[in-house]
């Protein structure tokens, strides 16, 4: 089945040549692009920020990747949305409130335009950062519960 595939795609290959070269192009390199896949879909992580969610995945893929597209949402269940894309293997999303759970997927797009299915969801929750923060319960000293 495999050798099949192989032989068909190089006849539509050898055919696309033929096209450019009858038509006057000038080929330089062909790249043959056959899927792209998810950047490592079981790496997406996430740190949480004042303010902001690092969102981070491992670059990896069989095929060229042009960028990653970054998907969000607020909602659990609810499908998530385009949120914006990057070249790079990481992205900051500054647009949350602390306290707001977000979802977040990542796909790869191929230098040949295909998207990959999505990564696994990741989510996250900023928080405010705390500085000289004491923490204790309530009627007790601080360090008497062995804090």
């Amino acid at each position: 089945m495999q050798e099949k595939e192989t032989a068909m795609k190089a006849k539509h290959l050898s055919l696309a040549t033929a096209a450019l070269l009858i038509s006057g192009c000038q080929i330089h390199s062909i790249t043959y692009v056959e899927e792209v896949s998810a950047p490592r879909s079981a790496r997406v992580s996430s740190i949480t920020a004042d303010r902001a969610i690092y969102l981070s995945w491992e670059a990896g893929s069989s095929v060229p990747i042009d960028h990653y597209r970054v998907y969000r949402s607020e909602v659990e269940g609810a499908p998530l949305y385009y949120l914006g894309f990057t070249i790079e293997a990481g992205y900051v999303d500054w647009a949350v409130l602390n306290g707001v759970t977000y979802r977040y997927g990542i796909s790869a797009v191929s230098v040949g335009g295909l998207e990959s299915q999505l990564s696994y969801i990741v989510g996250d929750t900023p928080r405010p950062e705390g500085y000289d923060l004491v923490l204790f319960e309530s009627g007790h000293p601080a360090g008497s519960l062995g804090l």
